[in-house]
């Protein structure tokens, strides 16, 4: 997702505010905290100066004040606040598009329970992931799995191929790793083969992404 946020941040005009909803957050792990802490610090002192304002949503509780004093921690060069709600936070922004925001939130966490535990299978198995594989962790026959994931408008090829190229989205912005090198992690057989369906899921080349997320 950090790949992302870049790309996103590189189209939007200067001057801009930002939300960041971490409010389903329900625990925080210590890799992916120090994944987004090298990440944020890396990137807040080009991308502080484009934004006017930064509006966090957190949940209540331990989570949610560890989250808040996570940003805190980085004085970055922006008003910055936190709210335990987006009608608080667009009211302070001086918007009124909360309501909308919150369809497209909720729209992202529609999935079902059996295919966020297939993502996070095939994301611990990227290299080796298999439909037998997946049908043992989620205690379910391959004939139910396959009928499930038509039902969401997917399928088990598309999970992984979905998966592995976000991994290599990663892999391609944060390190100076040879493409081949990233196939093999990610398990695509070359290079070559995770050019293919890196283009076809994202529209550009590998190389191309790398060079714009080196800016």
């Amino acid at each position: 997702m950090l790949p992302l946020y870049d790309a996103i941040a590189a189209a939007v005009a200067k001057d801009y505010d930002l939300v960041t909803d971490v409010s389903r957050i329900e625990l925080i792990e210590r890799g992916a905290f120090d994944t987004i802490a090298r990440y944020v610090m890396k990137r807040m002192p080009e991308r502080g100066r484009e934004i006017r304002r930064h509006a966090l949503i957190r949940p209540a509780g331990l989570v949610g004040a560890l989250s808040a004093g996570f940003f805190a921690l980085f004085t970055p060069p922006f008003a910055w606040k936190d709210f335990l709600g987006l009608d608080a936070a667009f009211h302070w922004l001086g918007g009124g598009k909360a309501a909308e925001v919150e369809r497209l939130i909720s729209s992202l966490y529609a999935s079902t329970p059996e295919l966020r535990r297939l993502r996070e299978y095939i994301s611990l198995h990227l290299q080796a992931a298999s439909v037998a594989g997946a049908v043992r962790a989620l205690a379910m026959s391959e004939r139910s799995l396959q009928r499930h994931l038509e039902q969401q408008g997917t399928s088990f090829r598309q999970e992984l191929t979905r998966a592995r190229v976000q991994a290599a989205q990663t892999f391609l912005a944060e390190s100076d790793e040879k493409l081949d090198s990233i196939a093999r992690r990610v398990g695509c057989a070359s290079g070559s083969n995770l050019g293919v369906i890196f283009r076809r899921l994202t529209g550009e080349t590998p190389s191309r992404y790398r060079e714009r997320m080196r800016g």
